[in-house]
């Protein structure tokens, strides 16, 4: 799963998420392809290591399943029209469009199975406990009768090696902007009340934090900070978040310029390191960023390479573009090194 900087979930905060809903997408892979199944699971800690336990029906052949497999768990969503934002700007060079807002939790591991009664007994139980305010097992039934539907069921763990969870709450828009989209969504569709609540939570201090940065870069010249390699690039947000057209979804486009050094070729490495990026058939890139284009200046003897992102995580795009180029066409390179920002309106043509 794709997750932008300002959406990304601390592994606490998401596994939070994972247990308190407690229900979620099994998927994994059989002899017939990809399987899925929408189970109730619950998370258990054992010796550090974090656990899913869920079960199946033993007619279902996904309890044969081995190896990799992911638990897909749905938090809040809600639809949000283009009439809840603010009014678009006049001069905008993306339209104001509706889109979704959502909380999302990915669990990825290694199945294993369990077909004893004791295992069966204490997930059922805990799962009980965790949906059921009243009911109870020995209260309300016997445990001879769940210990009878014992035979039909299989138990089934992850053990769980990576949590990604994903909180998309507007955090691109400004903070005076979030709470104003989020009041017009509760105005409008009280079912979209939780998704509110949480972009005031998690989306307004993200993005106050975001223009406490901003202010501080605008007061700051451009720099390279303390960085032990002045030819790495440092991100500006004043270019990709204050001044015009501001974070629109307007593509930017960052131009690195490589000369020769002493030892190594500008376009020797260049063409080394283009090669080894992915591409889908168009353009080389990576994640929210692209090469746009790479070509030699034939008076100068420089090669260009134009960085480009877009969209409304297009700091992250163009920070991970160009620390990508750093770290594997520049570092330990004695080639000189240029970056150049275009400006935004000339960016997209």
């Amino acid at each position: 799963m794709y997750v932008a900087q300002q959406h990304a979930m601390d592994r606490a905060a998401a596994l939070e998420v994972a247990r308190s809903i407690g229900v979620g997408q099994l998927v994994s892979v059989g002899e017939g392809g990809l399987n899925a199944t929408f189970l109730p699971f619950n998370i258990i800690e054992r010796e550090g290591r974090v656990v899913a336990q869920f079960h199946l029906n033993r007619v279902n052949p996904q309890w044969k399943d081995a190896g990799e497999a992911m638990v897909i768990v749905q938090g809040p969503s809600a639809h949000v029209s283009a009439l809840d934002f603010p009014p678009e700007r006049p001069g905008a060079k993306l339209p104001t469009v509706p889109t979704l807002n959502y909380v999302t939790v990915h669990l990825k591991g290694t199945l294993s199975i369990h077909d004893d009664a004791e295992w069966k007994q204490a997930h059922l139980t805990s799962l009980v406990e965790h949906f059921e305010r009243e009911w109870r097992v020995g209260r309300h039934t016997s445990y001879e009768l769940v210990h009878a539907a014992f035979a039909a069921m299989v138990g089934v763990e992850l053990e769980v090696a990576e949590v990604i969870g994903k909180a998309k709450l507007s955090q691109n828009l400004s903070a005076d902007a979030i709470a104003q989209t989020a009041q017009h969504l509760r105005e409008r569709d009280a079912s979209a009340c939780p998704v509110a609540d949480l972009m005031e939570e998690i989306a307004i201090p993200w993005a106050k934090e975001r223009e406490g940065r901003v202010e501080g870069a605008r007061r700051l010249p451009i720099a390279w900070g303390q960085k032990e390699d002045p030819r790495r690039y440092v991100v500006d947000y004043n270019w990709l978040w204050v001044d015009p057209p501001s974070n629109d979804g307007t593509p930017a486009v960052l131009r690195l310029v490589l000369t020769d050094g002493i030892r190594t070729r500008a376009r020797v490495a260049a063409d080394a390191w283009l090669a080894g990026l992915p591409s889908d058939g168009r353009m080389r890139g990576s994640g929210g960023w692209a090469v746009r284009e790479a070509r030699e200046c034939p008076h100068s003897g420089a090669f260009v390479v134009e960085l480009i992102s877009a969209g409304e995580d297009v700091a992250d795009g163009i920070e991970a573009a160009a620390e990508d180029a750093y770290t594997n066409l520049i570092a330990g390179t004695d080639l000189g090194v240029r970056w150049e920002q275009l400006p935004r309106e000339e960016s997209h043509k």
